[in-house]
Order: structure tokens, then C-alpha cells, then sequence
């Protein structure tokens, strides 16, 4: 049904502008959607994982002689990301917000994702929430990505001052 829709906004747009992106809400952060988006349609998806999502690094060591390679690293731990994986850091109102971006695998996708965590941290309370959005675009910057899924939720997500 919405393959149907998106392809028919397709045709309506009529390549007056090109698109690249599909940005949707979290309800379709999935791979079946994904798969959909990229394959069907012939663009990448932006949307938003589940905060508890169990997400990998990419396995950086020796693969072993035979036998199946190994795709998964360390799991990722929301209340210790790595300082590496840090792109920007910002505080307003008692509020500070942490930024960071890294390729990651989800045992649910098919293929890597190109993930940006939000953590915003009460500096009074130290109460800590995250978000996790991605893309199947894995050269989009972490500002730009933030701007493209704020356009569809424009009061929830908002990128640290500078």
C-alpha cells in the first residue's frame, strides 16, 4: 500500500526535483521497509530505531581461515558510547545534548545503518534520554540527517546550538 502511494507521489513530482530520501516515522524503521525503500523506490530511508535497540559495532579483527565471517562486533551500551563516535555537544536551558554517529548492524537489517544517537542529559537531575535515528545512507553527515527527519517532526528532535 504505501510502496504504491510513494511511487505514484513519484510520478506526480515527475522529476522536477531530485529525491534521494524518504524520511518516515519510527512505526517503519524496519528492514522489510528499508529493503521496500531502497530496491523498490531507489532511495534511502531516515527514520527513527526503538531506544532499546540492540545495535552492533562492524567486526574489525581477524576473520577466521573457513567457515562464515564474522559481521558483529561489541554491543552497543546507550549509557557508554564510545567518546569517538561523539560529532557535537551543546547545552540550553540545563539541558545537554550529545551527539554521535557510527556504521552499525542490527541483527534485524540486512545492512549496515548509518546511526546518530541523541543523548540529552539533565545537568541537574543527571536524568539521561536517548533517540536513535538512521539512515540506509551511509555517507549522510549526522547534522544533515538530524535537519532531514526534523522536517517531519519539527519539535521533538532539535540539533545542539553551536
Amino acid at each position: 500500500m504505501m510502496e504504491r502511494l510513494v511511487k505514484k507521489l513519484l510520478e506526480l513530482i515527475g522529476g522536477l526535483f531530485p529525491l534521494t530520501y524518504l524520511v518516515l516515522d519510527g512505526h517503519f524503521g524496519n528492514n522489510n521497509v528499508c529493503q521496500m525503500v531502497q530496491q523498490s523506490l531507489g532511495l534511502h530511508l531516515i527514520s527513527k530505531l526503538r531506544h532499546d535497540s540492540a545495535l552492533y559495532f562492524e567486526y574489525k579483527g581477524e576473520q577466521k581461515k573457513s567457515g562464515p565471517r564474522r559481521r558483529s562486533g561489541d554491543k552497543l551500551n546507550y549509557q557508554a558510547i564510545p567518546e569517538r563516535y561523539q560529532m557535537a555537544t551543546g547545552q540550553d536551558k540545563g539541558i545537554r545534548t550529545d551527539v554521535y554517529q557510527a556504521t552499525m548492524l542490527h541483527e534485524c537489517f540486512a545492512d549496515p545503518l548509518n546511526v546518530v544517537i541523541l543523548v540529552k542529559t539533565n545537568l541537574e537531575s543527571g536524568v539521561r534520554a536517548h533517540a536513535v535515528l538512521f539512515s540506509s545512507d551511509l555517507k549522510l553527515t549526522h547534522d544533515t540527517l538530524i535537519h532531514y527527519y526534523r522536517l517531519r517532526l519539527p519539535n521533538r528532535v532539535q540539533l545542539p546550538r553551536r
